[in-house]
């Protein structure tokens, strides 16, 4: 199974700045360059979560729907919850090894920070940091968006393992819940292509609009100075007016012309663009020193999040496309939402599974509990000891998990006896 032609891409670009920064090491405009890269990654995940809502159709399985939300936004949690964990006691464990690691006590979260949030909240830690007079807030900004570069290749690429083993051994548990029609309506293939065509400008429209919408609204809201509601990230404004507009447009002439494909294949480009950028603008200059560390703890939470996701995703979904909404969640905790679904695109290449509609309900919910957690642990962190924030991890992990077999447990039991037929 090859790797992803946008990890391709980065690692070529990464190259060219190489070479670039050592033959041309005061040229300016390769600086304006790479800083702009930098914040691609951040700027696409808008479009990328804007196209979550559009094509989403009412489905009759609500029940089902809603158990499957729940279970993913549980697992988000205790993932969050294990990567704080690992991150916080390794932090503190490589102390003793490594003497010149930085001073402050949150060391070891700019891997959930980077894994779980991304490129678009590494600058949550940094923002902190400096608040709290930490001279030190550039550098763990960097460092999480090296977390956040390592997971989004690292999740692609050991995604594409996990897909290549769980297929030959035929345990993938796929089970497609809205199988394609096969159109058999003897519609040319021109006529076709200009049908997707318009499917396609139609999707574009909507993500672009709710984009500049969500975009604007941030905006407005820093330059008016609403403190509480310019912190909040533009992607959760672009998502609410995707679903605001989706929700008044779905049964217009706009909006039959909207479908879940066409809504993929835009947000595709956006992901490819962000692996591309994220990759390309690695700040490798100030994560050289400590990259050994950075490996260990970025290595421990990708095999730890890998092991959570696998081990629970085949006990609750069960028979229910598990290897999806796994694979779904595994991305989108170790690389963002991007990493998951260019992972779920490669093992349902024709979207047949419920894995994506239900993490979009799922997502949002999880980034939100993430954003406001990040800066509180932080916090903890820094006046506690990574021990305690470690500790914290831990017991938010446990809790989910918890949750999670009370839950099974009691559908279990409400499970009704079969009706005898008269």
């Amino acid at each position: 199974m090859a790797v992803p032609p946008a990890v391709l891409a980065g690692a070529l670009g990464l190259g060219i700045r190489l070479f670039a920064e050592h033959f041309f090491p005061d040229w300016s405009l390769l600086q304006s360059a790479v800083g702009y890269f930098m914040l691609l990654p951040g700027l696409m995940l808008v479009p990328l979560l804007a196209g979550i809502p559009l094509g989403n159709r009412p489905s009759a399985a609500t029940r089902s729907i809603k158990r499957n939300v729940m279970m993913m936004l549980l697992i988000g949690i205790a993932v969050f919850g294990l990567q704080v964990m690992i991150g916080g006691y390794l932090a503190e464990v490589l102390r003793l090894f490594y003497k010149d690691l930085p001073a402050y006590g949150s060391l070891g979260l700019e891997m959930t920070a980077g894994f779980f949030g991304g490129h678009a909240t590494s600058g949550v830690l940094g923002r902190v940091l400096h608040d709290m007079g930490h001279s030190e807030w550039t550098l763990a900004q960097a460092l999480a968006i090296t977390y956040a570069t390592y997971g989004l290749v690292m999740s692609i690429v050991t995604g594409l393992i996990l897909i290549k083993i769980f297929r030959r051994s035929g345990r993938d548990g796929q089970t497609r819940t809205h199988p394609i029609k096969m159109e058999q309506d003897g519609i040319s293939m021109p006529q076709r292509r200009k049908t997707q065509g318009v499917r396609l400008l139609a999707t574009g429209f909507l993500i672009l609009l709710a984009s500049l919408l969500g975009l604007g609204f941030q905006i407005t809201c820093m330059r008016l100075g609403i403190a509480g509601l310019s912190v909040v990230p533009p992607w959760i404004y672009a998502l609410l007016c995707a679903w605001l507009l989706w929700k008044g447009l779905r049964n217009t002439a706009v909006g039959r012309h909207v479908d879940r494909d066409s809504s993929h294949n835009v947000t595709a480009y956006c992901s490819d663009i962000a692996v591309i950028a994220a990759i390309t603008a690695l700040p490798y200059e100030q994560v050289g020193p400590m990259l050994k560390p950075v490996l260990i703890i970025a290595t421990a939470g990708l095999i730890g999040t890998m092991f959570l996701v696998l081990a629970v995703s085949a006990k609750v979904f069960n028979s229910s496309s598990w290897l999806e909404r796994a694979l779904l969640m595994y991305g989108t905790g170790t690389g963002v939402y991007v990493s998951g679904l260019v992972l779920l695109r490669m093992v349902d290449p024709e979207q047949k599974s419920d894995a994506h509609p239900d993490a979009a309900l799922a997502y949002p919910m999880i980034a939100m509990l993430s954003l406001f957690a990040l800066p509180a642990l932080a916090g903890l962190g820094e006046v506690k000891g990574a021990v305690a924030m470690g500790t914290t991890g831990g017991f938010i992990c446990l809790s989910s998990l918890l949750i999670m077999a009370l839950a099974a447990r009691l559908k279990i039991s409400k499970v009704s006896p079969p009706h005898s037929s008269v």
